[in-house]
């Protein structure tokens, strides 16, 4: 059964899962729970809007609103970093489905190309790997190409899907690569980024729901995936899944969260990337979960 569209106390829409049986984001304000888990609290808004170059991994690629949102922050702040933003989804959703996002309403004409991508997505076998490249304002976007995007070789099958400006660009020119593997977390192989990751979006369903993408596991492949100064943002705030992250060598920190959520969660490899932040008691998680967890 497909997912039911509804839309948030913010005006931005969301999806009910029947697999999970969860929304995909927060009633509340599916786009205000996205800039403030992962934009605002782990410094991302802050790095596109001082121009830095940023490589991204999100756990759980959803609707893709967290593309939408970035290529949104992009325009608002003029920036002109150079963006790598790898992904992975296990249940890729049709491209008629996130049309019905209505995108727009948050940047003109990205619902098009986000679109685009999710049929490319969808179209896929696992295993596969399907890449977006944004070189222009998504307005001026031609349709697709056949083709791979440019940048380091991919380890998975590749069904290259690259969207561009059409125009030769200079080196510092600035652009969002998205990379999307379509499979499991435990398969998808993050050795190839293009630089170790400046920000980590881990955006799974709920420990209830999906308990396998919040391991100790999971959370030491994305710490060998981690910048050392990285920072992973999550909406979750369950001791057993915080306790992973330290247990997986993650230093962590609660934040305020969205309307609707009193706490949210930011981690690093770095404590004081963590300065400032109300940090949990580790050596407690660590001992209370040691045994179960491990």
């Amino acid at each position: 059964m497909a997912p039911k569209v509804i839309t948030t106390r913010d005006g931005s829409r969301s999806l009910f899962s029947t697999r999970y049986q969860q929304h995909y984001h927060n009633i509340s304000g599916a786009l205000t729970e996205s800039r403030n888990v992962f934009f605002d609290n782990t410094g991302l808004s802050r790095a596109l809007a001082e121009h830095r170059n940023i490589t991204l991994c999100e756990v759980g690629f959803g609707t893709g609103l967290h593309v939408v949102l970035l290529e949104c922050l992009r325009k608002r702040t003029g920036s002109r970093s150079q963006v790598h933003y790898y992904s992975v989804e296990k249940y890729p959703l049709e491209g008629s489905t996130v049309r019905q996002m209505d995108f727009d309403r948050i940047c003109q004409g990205i619902n098009k190309v986000v679109g685009q991508l999710a049929d490319a997505l969808y179209a896929a076998r696992d295993g596969d790997c399907v890449t977006m490249t944004l070189q222009n304002d998504p307005e001026t976007v031609p349709l697709p190409e056949s083709g791979h995007a440019s940048g380091r070789q991919q380890p998975c099958n590749a069904a290259g899907l690259l969207i561009s400006g059409g125009k030769s660009q200079p080196d510092d020119a600035p652009f969002t690569r998205v990379e999307v593997f379509r499979g499991d977390f435990i398969d998808w192989d993050l050795s190839h980024i293009n630089h170790p990751a400046h920000f980590i979006l881990h955006d799974a369903f709920s420990p209830d729901t999906n308990p396998d993408l919040w391991t100790v596991p999971t959370f030491k492949k994305l710490h060998l995936a981690a910048d050392p100064g990285a920072m992973m943002g999550t909406y979750c705030s369950a001791t057993k899944a915080r306790a992973a992250m330290v247990l997986a060598g993650w230093h962590v920190a609660r934040v305020q969260g969205p309307p609707g959520k009193r706490e949210v969660t930011v981690a690093s490899p770095d404590e004081m990337a963590l300065s400032g932040l109300k940090q949990v008691n580790e050596a407690s998680l660590a001992e209370r979960f040691r045994d179960e967890l491990s």
